[in-house]
């Protein structure tokens, strides 16, 4: 918990990010045997920190005191870089930048399965949620996970279907916890064994587009692979599929007749690297998810 309070204290300075602190945690871990008293740990960190954030650090205790008694009540959890729990997959793929704190509540046992991302429009047609809710399901009578964020859209339709099929889903807020609340298209549905709700912002944080954007690096390191249904040629959908193709995991985008006029941004991506995914003419289904499961199948979890 001493950690989780370090932390929790240099994140709500102003000025200090991810990258910062994780900075500041690795040089005090170098001389974590000279700072198990109080006054060498400040000492210390006045190396690191302006006067002004040195002063917002030391009045910052009470704020996180409260905070913490609001989420405790509510049965939410908080893991640090720092500890052996946290997902390893995060600190593979964004390294010095993973998130220094990670609030969660649900299923952890979530992390362990083989997952697939979603990304996609938040005004995605019906066809469009059509082909999210055929992937889900297909996934969920297999066994597989879902990751996604908690938009209108293809996300909803993603949560839902997933929990409606039986299977299981991890919801990626691009906010603090304290705004986080079921939704009541989920809310006949919901089952915590098959939920996990993670936000790596500080619990009273605001949603903001800079916020979804980290948020989306998130979703594609927990994710095995990702899909993108419907994106625009800019925004939140075209900066995940992106950054899943920087990540080097494997990007499908299903090809359809009907897809909107505005979803330019899958014809991009396919140019990019992106695999097409396309009807399965055999079925009832509108994707054919077997070159997906044939890549699921060389992905050894770690």
């Amino acid at each position: 918990m001493k950690d989780i309070y370090l932390i929790w204290n240099l994140l709500s300075l102003r000025g200090i990010g991810p990258n910062k602190v994780n900075t500041i945690l690795k040089s005090l871990r170098a001389k974590s045997n000279n700072l198990s008293k109080e006054n060498n740990l400040l000492e210390e960190l006045k190396k690191y920190l302006t006067e002004n954030q040195f002063k917002e650090f030391i009045e910052g205790k009470d704020k996180i005191k409260e905070q913490l008694k609001i989420i405790e009540k509510d049965n939410w959890s908080i893991v640090s870089v720092l500890s052996k729990d946290y997902p390893q997959k995060i600190i593979r793929y964004l390294g010095k930048n993973a998130p220094p704190l990670l609030f969660y509540k649900g299923n952890t046992a979530l992390l362990k399965n083989k997952n697939v991302g979603f990304c996609g429009s938040r005004k995605a047609s019906q066809i469009g949620l059509l082909v999210a809710r055929d992937c889900v399901k297909q996934l969920s009578h297999q066994k597989i996970g879902t990751i996604s964020g908690y938009a209108a859209g293809i996300d909803q339709e993603v949560h839902k279907s997933a929990l409606a099929y039986g299977g299981t889903t991890i919801i990626v807020l691009p906010e603090g916890i304290l705004n986080f609340k079921i939704k009541k298209y989920l809310k006949d549905i919901w089952d915590w064994n098959r939920v996990l709700v993670i936000s790596q912002f500080l619990p009273d944080a605001k949603w903001s587009v800079s916020n979804a954007m980290s948020r989306n690096k998130i979703i594609v390191s927990l994710s095995d692979l990702m899909i993108l249904i419907e994106a625009k040629s800019k925004g939140g959908s075209m900066d995940a599929g992106r950054t899943a193709l920087k990540m080097g995991k494997p990007l499908y985008t299903p090809i359809y007749r009907g897809m909107p006029d505005f979803a330019t941004g899958n014809k991009i991506l396919l140019k990019e690297g992106a695999i097409p995914l396309n009807r399965d003419e055999k079925s009832k289904f509108t994707a054919n998810l077997l070159p997906l499961y044939n890549k699921l199948n060389t992905i050894s979890l770690y």
